[in-house]
C-alpha cells in the first residue's frame, strides 16, 4: 500500500478496493494531474476529477484518454454519468453504443450535454427492442416523433409498443391528428389482443372503432375484460356485451351479476334478474334486490320465498315491507 509524500505540498487518495488505496502527489494541481495520468488507474481518474472540477479542457482531456484507454465498461459508464460534460464526447458514444447496453445508451442521451440523439437513437432503434425504443422516445428530449411512431407501426406484434406510444404521447401533452389514431386503431385491433385492445378502448379517444374493440374482446373469452369494456368505454354495445358476460355466469361466480347490474349503465335488468334466480341462493336474490336500483322487487320476492330460507325471507320483510307482494308494488 502506497503512503503519503509528506515532501510534496499535495497528495491526493483514492480506495481502489477493499485493502488498497493509491495515492498520488505533487506540489501543483498540474503535478496532480500528471502523476493521475501516469498512474492510469480509469476508477481513479473518475474520482480526481469530481474532486477537482476546475480543471481545463487540456487536463480533462489528458485525464478522458486514460478511461477511454480503458477495457472496463463499467467504469468508463460511471466515469460519463458522472462527469455529464465530455471532451471526447464522440469517442465515448461509440464506446456506449459498440457495447450495445440500451439502458446505458438512453441513460446517456438524456443526461450528456451534446450528445448526437440521433446517431443513439439510431442505435436503439437497431436493437429491435421496442421497450427501450419507447424509454428513449420519453425519457429523452429530442427524439424523432414520426421515426419512433414509423418503426413501432412497421414492427411485429406491435400492438402494446404502439399503445404505450400513444399513452406517452397524451402525458407529454401531444395532439394527435385524426389520421394518426385510426392507423393507431388499426394496428391494435389487427392484434386481436383482447388485453389491449380494451386497453385502447377505455382511452375514449374519437375516432376509434369501438365495434371492432369489441368483438375482439367478447372473443377473447374473458369475464373481467367484458366486464371492464361494457363499464368503462363510452358508446360500447351493452346489450351484446351483457349476452356475453351472462354466459360466464355459474353458481360459483353468481355475485358478478350484481357488480354489472350496479356498475353498467344501460343494462337489461330482467335478463340479470333471469340470471340471479337461476344460480343465485336466498341470500344472492335478497342482496341483488337491496343493492340494485331498478330490481323487480315482486320476481325476486316470489323467487326468494320458493327456496323456503327462513333467515333471507325474514330480511326481506325487515327490509321491504309489503313491497314486492303485488305485482306492481
Amino acid at each position: 500500500m502506497e503512503k503519503l509524500n509528506m515532501s510534496k505540498k499535495f497528495s491526493f487518495s483514492v480506495r481502489v478496493s477493499d485493502d488498497t488505496r493509491k495515492y498520488v502527489h505533487g506540489d501543483t494541481l498540474e503535478e496532480l494531474v500528471n502523476a493521475v495520468i501516469e498512474l492510469g488507474d480509469e476508477k481513479f481518474v473518475r474520482k480526481f476529477i469530481e474532486e477537482f472540477p476546475q480543471l481545463s479542457s487540456q487536463q480533462l482531456n489528458e485525464l478522458e484518454q486514460v478511461v477511454l484507454a480503458s477495457n472496463n465498461i463499467d467504469e468508463i459508464y460511471k466515469y460519463i454519468i458522472n462527469t455529464k460534460e465530455l471532451i471526447n464526447i464522440e469517442k465515448f458514444e461509440d464506446i456506449i453504443i459498440q457495447a450495445a447496453n440500451n439502458k446505458r445508451i438512453i441513460k446517456f442521451a438524456s443526461i450528456i450535454i451534446g450528445a448526437n440523439i440521433e446517431k443513439l437513437e439510431d442505435a436503439v432503434i437497431a436493437s429491435k427492442d421496442k421497450q427501450a425504443i419507447l424509454d428513449f422516445y420519453r425519457l429523452v428530449k429530442g427524439s424523432n416523433y414520426e421515426k419512433i411512431k414509423r418503426v413501432l407501426l412497421n414492427s411485429e406484434n406491435n400492438a402494446g409498443a404502439i399503445y404505450e406510444f400513444f399513452i406517452i404521447n397524451i402525458n407529454q401533452g401531444h395532439i394527435m391528428e385524426d389520421d394518426e389514431i385510426k392507423e393507431i386503431d388499426e394496428a391494435i385491433s389487427a392484434s386481436n389482443n383482447a388485453r389491449i385492445c380494451l386497453e385502447w378502448a377505455q382511452t375514449n379517444i374519437d375516432g376509434i372503432n369501438i365495434s371492432k374493440l369489441e368483438d375482439i374482446v367478447i372473443k377473447g373469452n374473458n369475464e373481467n375484460y367484458i366486464y371492464a369494456f361494457a363499464s368503462s368505454v363510452n358508446g360500447a354495445n351493452i346489450e351484446k356485451l351483457e349476452d356475453a358476460f351472462i354466459t360466464f355466469i355459474n353458481y360459483g361466480n353468481i355475485y358478478r351479476v350484481r357488480e354489472f347490474a350496479k356498475n353498467v349503465k344501460a343494462i337489461n335488468i330482467e335478463k340479470l334478474e333471469d340470471v340471479i334466480i337461476k344460480f343465485g341462493s336466498a341470500y344472492d336474490i335478497y342482496i341483488f334486490a337491496n343493492e340494485v336500483e331498478g330490481a323487480n322487487l315482486h320476481k325476486l320476492r316470489k323467487a326468494l320465498m320458493a327456496t323456503k330460507n327462513k333467515k333471507y325471507i325474514n330480511y326481506w320483510n325487515k327490509s321491504f315491507g309489503i313491497k314486492g307482494l303485488f305485482k306492481n308494488k
